[in-house]
């Protein structure tokens, strides 16, 4: 069994946004960017001497820019507002405990303590040069940094994560970095 503990943080927290927006839902934007560059295109296509057409043309070609960076702005935002709202989420730590069956999770705000297990198929986890982040949804995920872990601790979870969670295990491949 290897256990570890890691108390919030905002840092963190941006950090796995960052990841989240730029890594884990890469591919939706790029779609979203893609659409609405071939409805620019479109339009410069058909706009001939039209300037109406051309301005939206120009529109959607800097949305279609500007989308993933607006996203993060946004991201960023909302953690401005939840710090002011909450800022005792820095006081919660997390304590995790794996073996070969799972994760479990115990969360320690002030006197309240919430305790959640996952076996690893449930998860979808993402390794990277100092993280580990464990989805259990599309939206929500553990921040696990691996200063909180050992070497052989680190060697021992990538073995439990890739038995377990199998496909759903996304980490370093033969020196590719996330």
């Amino acid at each position: 069994m290897i256990s570890c503990s890691y108390q919030n943080s905002y840092d963190e927290y941006r950090k796995l946004t960052d990841f989240h927006i730029f890594h884990v839902r890469l591919l939706p934007q790029v779609c979203c960017c893609a659409v609405l560059l071939l409805a620019a295109i479109v339009l410069f296509v058909l706009a001939g001497l039209d300037l109406t057409e051309w301005y939206w043309g120009v529109a959607l070609t800097l949305m279609a820019i500007l989308l993933p960076f607006a996203n993060a702005v946004m991201a960023r935002s909302r953690i401005r507002q939840l710090e002011k709202r909450e800022p005792e989420y820095e006081n919660q730590i997390n304590r995790y405990a794996f073996d070969e069956n799972g994760l479990t999770v115990t969360i320690k705000e002030g006197k309240r303590q919430t305790v959640s297990s996952y076996g690893y198929q449930e998860l979808i986890i993402y390794e990277t040069k100092t993280h580990f982040h464990l989805y259990v949804n599309q939206m929500n995920a553990y921040i696990l940094p691996k200063s909180c872990l050992k070497e052989a601790e680190i060697t021992a979870l990538i073995g439990y994560f890739k038995a377990g969670a199998g496909k759903n295990f996304k980490g370093k491949k033969h020196g590719n970095e996330l």
